[in-house]
């Protein structure tokens, strides 16, 4: 039987470059985790100057490749409201962008929310009400806001919790400044992503009082730098299909070191620099002659396509493999102990996200799996000959 791993889309054209950018994102991730799980093996002094150092400095930094991943939502999900509202193209259906949003994004996550409750409460011994407590919070995108830290279930699922105040929103940005004039259109997304990138910072003593550190108002900025470039990427397609150059290679490499090591800069001005080194990343991917290269490979445009199964599976995978195994050979050289981790979990990582891809994520890709998940069970019951007899008597 053969195994597809390609992503099933609801009619889009997959964007090979935007599966590449998924891919850069969620290796920073997966790198930035390995980091931390082995920092918390070592001892408190060499965590400390470890942490200090450059290398530590950066795998620690890394983890803000989530914030790649935010501007690629806010991109994609921009794309059809734009061809509807601005080119009247395709309209869009608000009832079917909902559904689409819940029975696409929903199970998976709420599949592995219920496999790490279970090894919450049987395996690390945590306590089954506050366990049950937290995964409630968890399964229904709180847990930020009502405890103010990460959900002790799956501590990665507090992007998640961004993700979705974002699907709720956008449709409401897209009504509001999607705008067929231009240069209103323009000026409108402009004022919104410097709105977005000042509310936050000059009033984070509130939203830290009130639990909205890791909420889409510290973040928003990002996803409306997505649109912005949305809106651009719908009338350049012929530049960036035009000649790759080299340069571009140099110039992204940049881009994605500054978004890394810049990403928590407050002040506009930082706010207004990364925003360009999102757009000049985003058109790295097409115009880079190795970048393009690379990271539209089959492969890598295949690990990208799974990254919300990778993302589930990967910080559980870490975390178990450096508690139980890989802390037993550290030799508490720093960069030796990562290579050795990552030689080890990474492969690890993407055997056990493929299965859950396969199995969890992929089939509830299909538009259509509630209606085919009805016909199946209706038929499984009809034909089970001792619900025949039951209905013959």
């Amino acid at each position: 039987m053969k195994i597809k791993l390609t992503r099933i889309t609801d009619g889009r054209k997959i964007i090979p470059e935007i599966e590449g950018l998924r891919f850069v994102s969620i290796l920073l991730v997966v790198v930035s985790h390995i980091h931390n799980n082995t920092l918390r093996v070592y001892p408190q002094q060499l965590q400390a100057t470890t942490a200090s150092s450059f290398s530590g400095m950066f795998l620690e930094e890394c983890g803000n490749g989530v914030n790649i991943f935010f501007f690629i939502s806010g991109f994609i999900l921009a794309i059809p409201f734009f061809r509807d509202y601005v080119y009247n193209q395709k309209k869009v259906s608000l009832k079917h962008y909902y559904y689409r949003r819940l029975t696409r994004i929903e199970p998976p996550y709420i599949i592995s929310l219920i496999f790490f409750l279970l090894v919450a409460i049987f395996l690390m011994r945590q306590p089954t009400i506050d366990a049950l407590k937290h995964f409630a919070a968890s399964a229904f995108y709180s847990h930020n806001v009502i405890y103010n830290h990460i959900s002790t279930i799956n501590p990665v699922a507090w992007t998640l919790e961004i993700e979705v105040q974002y699907y709720l929103i956008a449709p409401l940005i897209a009504v509001a400044l999607f705008f067929k004039n231009h240069i209103a259109r323009t000026i409108s997304l402009l004022l919104l992503f410097i709105l977005s990138g000042t509310l936050y910072f000059q009033n984070a003593d509130f939203f830290e009082q009130h639990h909205l550190t890791k909420s889409l108002l510290a973040y928003s900025s990002i996803f409306v730098a997505g649109i912005i470039v949305a809106d651009w990427y719908l009338t350049q397609k012929n530049f960036l299909s035009d000649a790759k150059n080299i340069l571009f290679d140099v110039l992204g490499v940049a881009a994605i070191y500054c978004i890394i090591t810049l990403s928590g800069f407050q002040s506009l001005g930082y706010r207004l620099f990364l925003f360009a080194c999102y757009f000049i990343m985003f058109i790295s991917t097409f115009k880079g002659m190795w970048l393009n290269k690379i990271l539209t490979n089959k492969w890598i445009t295949i690990i990208g396509g799974m990254c919300y199964s990778i993302y589930l599976m990967h910080y559980a995978v870490t975390f178990f493999i450096t508690q139980n195994f890989t802390k037993n050979i550290f030799s508490y050289n720093y960069l030796h102990d990562i290579f050795i981790q990552s030689i080890i979990i990474i492969p690890l990582i993407l055997i056990i996200s493929t299965i859950f891809f396969v199995l969890f994520e992929r089939p509830f890709m299909d538009v259509r799996w509630p209606a085919k998940l009805k016909t199946f069970c209706k038929k499984i019951f009809t034909q089970r000959p001792l619900f025949s007899r039951m209905q013959r008597n």
